[in-house]
């Protein structure tokens, strides 16, 4: 078949007579002539020129990346913001840990005395110093680990909006917890200077409760009511990783973090999932509009 020529853009041979590139939509100028490509806008319209050291004669050269599309800025993001997953996790794991320890330490029943006598029942409370440092290194802890899904899921967002709503209930999380430890620290102390009686004749029961137990019970509600806020956030944006990353693994572990114990294996499988996310690159970009 006679041909007029080659194009110079991206090598296809053009019929002759041709005015444009049935391939690639370049402007053809024939022996002589001078032919001005359509404005920019227009179907048709010349694309951008191929990078330097493209072959003429190899494949069509397919343009710059389509709107939307992984960019270097995306994969940063994408990077940043898995490497403060897996901090998450590694912190996550040693609260885990630490409240294993604080069970088996600080067991209910040991913390609570009961004496009776012939007409009343009496329970206090002995609560040891270290319950203070247990209280305040579980803060930290979880303070530091909403802190971390907070910078994740907002950097995120800059590129994929599903993670906006997570974001914003990590900070939600960020204003409640320490709300929620100062609580405990005046729920300790209060209990430690209970003492709740029952009359077995009578039937009547009262507690008195030690100085700061009701402002106690007033911050760790409301600091745990926002907490609470940000754990379900944080379970959405975990859940959206494994959307965001094609990992199955988030998912899954998504679950298991709602379940004392199951957490522990929800964290470690967290942390292999955020590994095999790494592996594999930038995710697509969210739909336009989500949260």
């Amino acid at each position: 078949m006679a041909t007029g020529g080659v194009c110079p853009h991206c090598g296809r041979p053009y019929a002759p007579g041709a005015t444009f590139c049935s391939n690639c939509g370049m402007g053809l100028v024939a022996a002589g002539s001078v032919l001005p490509p359509p404005p920019p806008g227009v179907p048709g319209a010349p694309l951008p020129p191929p990078p330097l050291g493209y072959a003429a004669a190899g494949p069509a050269y397919p343009g710059p990346p389509p709107p939307g599309g992984p960019t270097p800025a995306t994969a940063e993001a994408d990077r940043r913001a898995l490497g403060w997953i897996r901090w998450t996790a590694v912190i996550a794991l040693a609260g885990v840990v630490l409240s294993f320890a604080d069970f088996a330490v600080f067991n209910p029943t040991r913390l609570v005395h009961t004496t009776m006598t012939a007409t009343t029942t009496t329970v206090t409370f002995d609560l040891p110093r270290a319950v203070y440092l247990v209280v305040t290194v579980g803060v930290a802890l979880s303070f530091a680990e909403y802190a971390l899904l907070r910078m994740s899921f907002t950097g995120l967002a800059s590129v994929d909006p599903r993670f906006r709503t997570p974001a914003t209930c990590a900070l939600l999380a960020l204003i409640g917890i320490p709300l929620a430890g100062v609580g405990a620290v005046f729920l300790v102390h209060g209990l430690a200077g209970a003492t709740c009686t029952q009359s077995t004749t009578l039937g009547a029961a009262g507690c008195t409760w030690g100085a700061g137990f009701g402002l106690g019970v007033a911050l760790a509600g409301v600091g745990g009511l926002l907490a609470f806020v940000g754990f379900v956030g944080a379970l959405l944006g975990l859940w959206r990783l494994g959307d965001r990353y094609r990992v199955t693994g988030y998912h899954l572990a998504t679950i298991l973090t709602i379940f004392p114990i199951l957490d522990l294996v929800g964290w470690i499988l967290i942390l292999t999932s955020t590994g095999e996310a790494l592996r594999r690159g930038s995710g697509p970009p969210g739909p336009p509009g989500a949260r």
